[in-house]
């Protein structure tokens, strides 16, 4: 009776265990199921932790190597695993995602709170030209301080390596104590388009002499042109986060006159000046008046349509 009452308990024993089994290989074929990708398309992303980001064999399981600052994943699998942790004082959220490498086959899952999307601008690096896409290339290049942090920053002028129709955008790129770029701003306003076509359809440059450069934390367009095509000088500064327009100087010779003028966007105040050429005795008639101070952001503005 006594061996009959162990079989009968070792029977509902192994049975039990029989059952976890099936169930945790049931689990682990739904939590396979349920979280892979059918659309692997757009899911390049990129590590922007400065330290690196640590990769696991499962969610939150034991650290078995790390993925470099920068480095490119694709994002295969996701979890429904969310997280919320602090780093650097800030919370950041995301999920547990399953993803592989160009020199890794295995799946490996890393908190998705440190990837990015290089279009969102919050990709970072030591080598800058990293963060520009392999469709561009640069045409200008200028370094300073442009925050006020005491570090050289970049500005740069890029254009498109083919198909290219003139316009051309600038990038802003602030530099940190650790020698890494991160990319804060972007414009296709503020820099005029290469070319223009006249009454004969024919092209020509828009500015005989294009300049950028960094001085006194301001970032320094300078666009010469000959006649009445002129010459243009903008000014951009920063405050706090935001990149502003300070200052659009002017000056053009028309028929028989010069004309200049300097605009104080901070101040709304306008001084300008009127040469006449024509008379023997040159005369310069200087005004200033106050406008409706305005706020023009570096990513919209173009200093070379603003009426005042």
């Amino acid at each position: 009776m006594k061996n009959t009452l162990y079989f009968i308990i070792l029977i509902q024993l192994l049975s039990c265990k029989t059952d976890v089994d099936l169930k945790k290989n049931e689990d682990s074929t739904t939590y396979e199921k349920s979280t892979e990708i059918k659309e692997l398309n757009n899911n390049i992303k990129y590590v922007i932790a400065k330290s690196g980001l640590n990769f696991r064999k499962k969610p939150k399981g034991k650290i078995i190597g790390k993925f470099e600052f920068g480095e490119k994943v694709e994002v295969v699998k996701k979890t429904n695993i969310f997280e919320s942790i602090t780093d650097e004082n800030k919370q950041i959220k995301g999920e547990w995602l399953g993803v592989l490498t160009k020199n890794q086959s295995n799946v490996k899952y890393v908190f998705g709170g440190f990837l990015a999307n290089r279009k969102e601008f919050e990709i970072i690096g030591k080598d800058f030209l990293n963060l520009i896409s392999s469709d561009y290339e640069v045409e200008y290049k200028t370094e300073g301080d442009l925050n006020g942090d005491k570090i050289n920053d970049i500005a740069i002028v890029v254009k498109r390596k083919v198909n290219f129709n003139g316009n051309r955008d600038v990038i802003i790129l602030l530099k940190d104590n650790n020698n890494i770029y991160r990319l804060d701003k972007i414009s296709k306003t503020v820099f005029p388009s290469k070319y223009y076509s006249d009454s004969s359809e024919s092209y020509e440059n828009s500015y005989d002499i294009e300049d950028i450069t960094i001085a006194n934390n301001e970032l320094i367009i300078e666009l010469y042109g000959v006649g009445v095509v002129g010459n243009n000088v903008s000014k951009f500064k920063y405050f706090g986060k935001k990149l502003l327009l300070t200052n659009i100087e002017v000056s053009a010779n028309g028929a028989g006159e010069h004309y200049k003028s300097n605009y104080n966007v901070i101040n709304g105040e306008i001084i300008t000046e009127i040469t006449n050429l024509l008379n023997e005795n040159i005369s310069t008639e200087t005004t200033t008046k106050q406008i409706e101070k305005k706020e023009y952001k570096f990513e919209d503005s173009n200093p070379r349509n603003i009426n005042y």
